[in-house]
């Protein structure tokens, strides 16, 4: 992804239908971070192309893959804990074969597609571990599947993440409203690295349905991975703008 110079490597948690006043959009859900790299506080892009990278080295992509929308919510830089930031974006899906092809929730569970509520996380958590599920074209750290994780700190309020914003001279603390910080299982097993962002994070059932839990936006670099909940991903009145008339179903 490149914007005004700058570029980002992610993933995204899924495809979704966004059926809205205008018609319907296939998209795919990202992180703001990702969708429009080194963004402006407060601003939220258009535009920016997506391209879906070949391979692991810096041969051509494959574009365009999608088109990023100015749906989805803001990040501030003055680090306001009052004022909650969403790492949230859409993108306009250009290929939809290459989209179905590579989307990381191709087995959804049809009674829980996503987790709904802070209850729903809680029975989940007694029944097993969580996964995040890593892009297999990652730039530098290729095929490590999905990581196993286990749930540290329930959602709590104002968990702050450095970013280095557009309008901003240095990393600024980012705070956002109920964060999952979840561990990796294992202290020498593969860990959330940077271009994990927008990666999906499923429960999985005895039967390999997935249930989306969350939406990796960021880690220490050691063990830990910082999700959004599913359950502010699709209520809309966290976002800074969508469309009217709008309604998320994933896919």
């Amino acid at each position: 992804m490149k914007h005004e110079g700058w570029t980002s490597n992610g993933h995204f948690a899924g495809l979704v239908q966004v059926d809205h006043a205008a018609g319907t959009d296939l998209c795919v859900l990202s992180a703001l971070h990702v969708l429009t790299p080194h963004p402006s506080a407060l601003v939220l892009a258009a535009g920016p192309q997506v391209d879906l990278r070949a391979g692991s080295s810096a041969e051509p992509k494959v574009a365009p893959f999608a088109w990023t929308r100015n749906w989805g919510g803001q990040l501030r830089a003055d680090q306001n804990r009052d004022k909650p930031s969403f790492d949230v974006q859409l993108a306009r899906v250009e290929d939809e074969s290459a989209a179905r092809a590579r989307n990381p929730l191709r087995k959804l569970h049809p009674d829980m597609p996503w987790v709904g509520s802070m209850a729903e996380l809680e029975l989940l958590d007694q029944k097993g571990y969580f996964y995040l599920l890593t892009p297999d074209n990652h730039p530098t750290e290729p095929g490590r599947g999905e990581i196993r994780l286990t749930l540290r700190i329930k959602p709590a309020t104002a968990m702050p993440i450095p970013y280095l914003l557009a309008d901003s001279a240095q990393a600024c603390d980012v705070f956002h409203e109920e964060l999952l910080y979840l561990e990796t299982t294992s202290a020498n097993g593969p860990a959330p690295i940077k271009g994990d962002s927008g990666s999906a994070i499923v429960a999985r059932d005895g039967n390999d349905l997935l249930t989306l839990v969350g939406m990796h936006i960021g880690g220490d670099g050691v063990r830990l991975s910082f999700g959004i909940p599913a359950w502010r991903l699709f209520n809309l009145d966290n976002w800074l703008n969508y469309p009217g008339g709008a309604r998320l179903k994933l896919l």
